[in-house]
């Protein structure tokens, strides 16, 4: 017996982006969505996305906090919505309504076989150093290190040291 596909849930983050949002919905019509969920983040303080944007594809939820939660406050917003509903999938998926995958990229993904909860996001690369843009580390950091970062990024200003 063949084995069932995971489900993946995407996340999509918009601030006032409408056209790119239906863009990113555009993409997936010919895509067998069985698996595949869609929840798009409205994260503005003042609604920009009509519901009519859910109608791009049946597997498309809008939600919206009313109000700027920042790129990963309003991604906790919606995995937090996803694991209430307990409709969050095997892996998900961190996307910006800008970002285009593949004809392949689900099978990929499905091939790969990953084990437990696992959390995607986009690498970034930048046209001009054709360096990833999206931070990461090697190692996790030390505990004092960890307590820093908490205090750091508990605020949406950046910081440059």
């Amino acid at each position: 017996m063949a084995k069932a596909r995971q489900k993946i849930s995407i996340i999509c983050v918009n601030y006032e982006n409408r056209t790119e949002s239906e863009e990113f919905l555009g993409q997936f019509v010919n895509v067998d969505m069985s698996d595949i969920s869609i929840l798009m983040v409205d994260n503005s303080e003042v609604s920009k996305l009509p519901n009519s944007v859910c109608n791009l594809n049946p597997n498309t939820q809008l939600i919206s906090a009313n109000r700027n939660l920042g790129y990963l406050g309003a991604f906790q917003f919606a995995i937090d919505f996803l694991a209430e509903a307990n409709q969050l999938g095997d892996i998900v998926v961190l996307s910006n309504p800008d970002i285009r995958y593949s004809g392949d990229f689900f099978q990929k993904l499905w091939n790969l076989n990953i084990a437990g909860a696992t959390i995607l996001a986009p690498s970034i690369t930048s046209s001009l150093s054709e360096q990833d843009q999206n931070p990461f580390m090697i190692r996790r950091p030390s505990a004092s290190r960890m307590l820093f970062y908490s205090y750091v990024f508990r605020f949406h200003a950046t910081f440059v040291f």
